[in-house]
């Protein structure tokens, strides 16, 4: 949002404070003008857009985490929630959102290691974003190569996902279908779609490749 079109907009709010009940969908940047998440959170409490469903904050910086914790905790009619940034904790933030309607979650980065994670969530889509130039790249879940065991962690606080699509460089244990089809049918119980790439290492003899993906070719 251009400079003069946001303090235009935020003119139009503080001049009637009703339309706040009408808006949403909300998306904040830095990116471009520097400062404009914590002017508008100088300005406005969050807690007071009633009917706030989704939010969006574009190159979330350090100055906006306090302003943000204090608000967070009571959206409780936030569907969709993402954010971008560089240095900011992911896990404070998440630790702190309303999340019994939260359903759409789109996160620079998670520590599938942490035990933040400690609570059931009901999200069905979760992305991550890894911001590694000007440009941040948009990754689908888990498609940096994962650890089989943080996957299972993660995925116990996430059973309701219905699409799952991993894109990884495979390896034996990746590769595991009979793994697959435990995890699936312990922690996905709502799950219809599952999607995977396993690019196979050159290694792999082409015997051993064959076996590995047959495991994938049953019912379940």
């Amino acid at each position: 949002m251009k400079k003069s079109l946001f303090h235009h907009f935020c003119q139009i709010i503080l001049l009637n404070s009703e339309i706040k009940q009408k808006i949403i969908y909300l998306q904040l940047s830095n990116d471009g003008i520097n400062g404009q998440i914590e002017h508008f959170l100088s300005l406005f409490s969050l807690n007071t857009f009633l009917n706030l469903r989704s939010l969006s904050l574009i190159d979330l910086n350090e100055n906006n985490i306090k302003q943000l914790l204090s608000i967070l905790p009571f959206l409780s009619n936030l569907y969709s929630f993402s954010f971008t940034g560089t240095n900011i904790e992911t896990l404070e933030i998440i630790s702190s959102i309303s999340k019994s309607k939260l359903r759409i979650l789109t996160v620079p980065r998670l520590d599938f290691e942490s035990t933040s994670i400690n609570q059931t969530i009901g999200i069905t889509s979760l992305t991550i974003t890894e911001s590694k130039t000007d440009n941040f790249n948009l990754f689908k879940l888990f498609e940096y190569a994962p650890i089989f065991e943080h996957l299972i962690l993660l995925l116990k606080y996430t059973p309701n996902f219905k699409i799952f699509s991993i894109f990884i460089m495979s390896d034996i244990y990746m590769s595991d279908g009979i793994r697959w089809q435990k995890l699936i049918e312990t922690s996905l119980k709502h799950l219809s779609v599952f999607k995977f790439h396993f690019q196979d290492k050159k290694s792999d003899k082409p015997m051993a490749k064959l076996n590995k993906f047959q495991r994938f070719q049953n019912d379940f």
